[in-house]
């Protein structure tokens, strides 16, 4: 949370409340020609990361309407939730299992000619390759959007102001993502009845050498994606119903909107 130190205000200090101390967020708001910004509350004892209230002044000063205050103060703070949360979550996504995916692809590219006498072994091939591309599709674009966050991040820094531009790239980003990262993992969660009974198949068909090491390969990144999947199923199963996971935000904006202190 990017913050400017002793920064303190006459409106701002008519809200604080006992044992309360403020800071207003280093980087204002602008709309339409005015800058607004931000002084968010937190106990003296328990320091900056405790928030537990926010006010919202305009260019002279004054505490501005309460409907407007939330809606600012909802782009500023997810914006912050951007970087802080996001961010995190996408260097485990991108690193990890990236790279686990991509080294199963030339092990589907070799298995291209194997013509089994068994069609249905062919089949769960074809299934598997299909949900591994699924899931770099949505890989490469979890990656995209961290791109896409990095470069908001820089065009803050150098207007040195957040505004209804950078907000709507905001919440483009972070609804794309929960949309990619629910899908990769739901991707996996179908891909469960394929893994169980490619792995049964081989168990009780050895295959011939020059197949053996790429079957072995298709079945540990199924196994893989067995275990992914059933690591989040309790998630999985309340997400399908809300695949942008929307519940989660609106608790957020009330939660935000309950902090407010603008009348």
């Amino acid at each position: 949370m990017s913050v400017a130190k002793d920064d303190h205000h006459p409106t701002a200090d008519q809200y604080v409340q006992k044992n309360e101390e403020y800071r207003f967020f280093s980087y204002p708001y602008k709309e339409n020609g005015q800058t607004f910004r931000t002084a968010y509350f937190f106990p003296r004892k328990q320091g900056a990361a405790h928030v537990c209230g926010f006010l919202v002044i305009d260019e002279a000063g004054e505490a501005i309407s309460r409907e407007k205050a939330v809606r600012i103060n909802q782009a500023f703070n997810l914006y912050n939730l951007l970087f802080k949360r996001f961010q995190g979550d996408w260097g485990d996504v991108v690193e990890q299992d990236l790279r686990k995916f991509e080294s199963v692809v030339e092990h589907f590219e070799a298995l291209e000619a194997f013509r089994p006498a068994d069609r249905r072994l062919r089949e769960m091939i074809d299934q598997a390759h299909e949900a591994v591309r699924q899931v770099l599709d949505c890989q490469d674009r979890i990656y995209q959007l961290d791109l896409d966050a990095i470069e908001l991040g820089k065009k803050k820094r150098e207007q040195q102001y957040i505004d209804p531009e950078i907000n709507r790239e905001v919440q483009r980003i972070i609804d794309d993502f929960e949309y990619a990262l629910f899908k990769q993992y739901d991707v996996q969660y179908q891909a469960i009845p394929v893994c169980d009974e490619f792995v049964r198949h081989l168990k009780e068909h050895k295959p011939a050498r020059p197949w053996k090491k790429h079957l072995k390969r298709v079945k540990r990144i199924l196994k893989r994606m067995k275990k992914n999947a059933l690591k989040h199923e309790h998630r999985l199963k309340d997400r399908a119903k809300d695949p942008r996971n929307s519940r989660y935000y609106q608790a957020l904006y009330a939660e935000w909107e309950a902090m407010v202190r603008n009348r």
